[in-house]
C-alpha cells in the first residue's frame, strides 16, 4: 500500500512529497519514487532506501552510489497516471512520455519550436483530423533528445535551431499505452530493449 512506498523514501522526498496541495499529486509522486527506488534497487542488489540521486545543473538526475561508477544512465518522465524510467548501460539516455490530450495551443508552440518540415506537416494532418497525436509524438523526441544531451528545457532553442546537434542519435518512439506517445533518445541504437512494468492501484 502507499505508506508502504513511503517507507522506502529518504526525508527530503518525503518532505517534498508533503508539499503537494493535493492528495492524487502526492500519491503520485511517491508511487513514482518508490517504483524508481525497487526498479534500481533490485538492478543493482540494493535495498531501495540505499539508492542516491543527486541532479546536474539542469535537473538530469544521476546516481551516485559507488557501485554505479558513472556505468547507469538514466532518464525519467511522467504524464497523468504513468511514469517510466529510461536506463542504459552504453550511453546516456532520454525519454519522454506524454498524455494526448487536447492542446489547442499546439500550433503556436509547433511554430516557436518545430522544424518548417514538421510545422508543414502538422497544418496538413490537421485538415485530416490527425493533427494532434503527430505533435505530440514530435514533442517527445525532442524532450528525449534534451534529456539525453543533458540540456534540459533551458537549452531547446539552442538544441532545436542546430541540425548537426543530431548527429549520431537514435531515437525509438513507442506507445506506452492507449492515448499517450513515447519516444526515448541515444546515441547510438541499443542491441537491445527489454521492458518492465510496475502497477499501483490507487485505492491500495
Amino acid at each position: 500500500n502507499l505508506l508502504t512506498l513511503e517507507r522506502t523514501l529518504l526525508p527530503d522526498e518525503i518532505e517534498r512529497a508533503n508539499r503537494f496541495r493535493f492528495a492524487e499529486t502526492r500519491r503520485r509522486f511517491v508511487v513514482r519514487r518508490a517504483a524508481l527506488r525497487q526498479i534500481l534497487g533490485q538492478l543493482l542488489s540494493l535495498c531501495p532506501e540505499e539508492i542516491r540521486f543527486e541532479r546536474t545543473e539542469y535537473g538530469k538526475p544521476f546516481l551516485t552510489n559507488e557501485i554505479i561508477n558513472g556505468t547507469l544512465h538514466l532518464s525519467l518522465s511522467n504524464s497523468d497516471e504513468l511514469a517510466i524510467v529510461a536506463l542504459s548501460l552504453t550511453s546516456e539516455i532520454g525519454v519522454d512520455i506524454e498524455f494526448m490530450q487536447p492542446f489547442p495551443e499546439m500550433f503556436t508552440i509547433a511554430e516557436r519550436y518545430f522544424c518548417s518540415t514538421e510545422v508543414s506537416q502538422l497544418k496538413e494532418l490537421a485538415i485530416q483530423g490527425q493533427a494532434r497525436e503527430f505533435f505530440y509524438r514530435c514533442w517527445c523526441k525532442k524532450e528525449a533528445f534534451l534529456k539525453a544531451r543533458g540540456y534540459g528545457l533551458v537549452g531547446i532553442d539552442k538544441a532545436l535551431s542546430e541540425p548537426s546537434i543530431l548527429a549520431d542519435t537514435y531515437f525509438h518512439e513507442f506507445t506506452p499505452a492507449d492515448g499517450f506517445a513515447g519516444a526515448f533518445c541515444t546515441s547510438f541504437r541499443p542491441a537491445e530493449i527489454s521492458e518492465f512494468v510496475f502497477r499501483h492501484e490507487a485505492h491500495c
